[in-house]
Formats: structure tokens, sequence, C-alpha cells
């Protein structure tokens, strides 16, 4: 019984000693398969997405083929609205002073637009901004989304929403007291 046991030790040292070199040869594998995947993650990206060195003169050849859009701006001045905000706990107002940016091709007839119908603009300018509570116009995010759907909704009512003429709003003046 002695024996058998002696030959079972030989029989897994012999086994943990051969093994050694086969780790050694599972370590370099996974070494190599892991440069290999780093490599490719690199690069198929770049070959998936078309960013590669022998696409970037054709793109900028593109951008130079395109129609430059009409850069030259005008604005037109609205006037300042003063609303008492949505807080239930204190009186608090907004005071805002828009100017409307359009393209200088645009102007006079966004200007007659405005003035014909700036009663309805003011009314609903009022009625948006008495519905905003202080989080919702705080910071650039609030402000932000205040001027995009200021604009949004002055082209829609002033324009059917057939055409975007107005291009941004303006905030000269905003105050919260």
């Amino acid at each position: 019984m002695a024996g058998n046991t002696e030959a079972q030790t030989q029989a897994g040292a012999g086994a943990a000693g051969g093994g050694g070199g086969s780790s050694l040869f599972d370590f370099i594998l996974m070494a190599i398969v892991g440069i290999a995947c780093g490599v490719a993650g690199v690069f198929v990206p770049r070959l998936v997405m078309g960013t590669g060195k022998g696409d970037q003169e054709p793109q900028e050849a593109r951008v130079e083929e395109k129609p430059k859009e009409e850069t030259k701006v005008a604005f037109v001045p609205f006037g300042d609205v003063v609303v008492n905000l949505n807080e239930p706990r204190l009186n608090r107002y907004v005071r805002v002073n828009i100017s409307l940016e359009v393209a200088e091709s645009d102007l006079a007839e966004v200007t007659a637009a405005v003035e014909q119908n700036k009663p309805l603009l003011r009314n609903w300018l009022i009625a948006y901004l008495s519905d905003k509570q202080l989080d919702e116009i705080r910071g650039a995010v609030g402000l932000n989304r205040l001027r995009r759907e200021i604009r949004d909704a002055f082209n829609r009512l002033l324009f059917d929403g057939d055409e975007e003429k107005i291009r941004g709003v303006l905030l000269e003046e905003f105050n919260i007291q």
C-alpha cells in the first residue's frame, strides 16, 4: 500500500512538472490574444466608420463642396415682459427682454409679422412664462430650453409652422426677483 502511495505522489509531481510548460504556453497564448484584441479594438472602428487617413481628404473636399448657407443675421427687437412665476410659497417675478435672430433676407418680413401680431405673441409669452417655476428656468439648460420653446412657438404662431424664419431667441435681459 505504501508503494502505491509513492507511485501516486510521483505521478502527481510529474503531472505538475509537465503542466509547468503547458501553463507557460497558455500564458503566452493569452498575451498574444490580448494584444490582438487591443489592436483590433483600435483599428476596427476606424475601418467600419471610415475615419482612416484615406478618408480624411474626401471628407474635407465634401465639406468645401457644400453650398454655404446664408451667414448674415439680423435682429428684431421684441421688447420686455414682466411676469409672476408659478411659485406656491413666494411671490417671484421674471423680467425678460428678448430679440429675435433672423436671416438678413427675412428681416423685413419677420419685423412686419412681429409688429402686426405683437399682442398675440406677448399674450402667449406671458402665459407661457407665468406657468414656469423657478427650477425650470434656472441654469443654462433651463434657459436654452426656454429660448428654444419661445422660438418654436413664435415660428408656429407667425408662419403656421411651415417655415422657421426665426433662427433663435436672444435674452438681452433676464432678471428673477
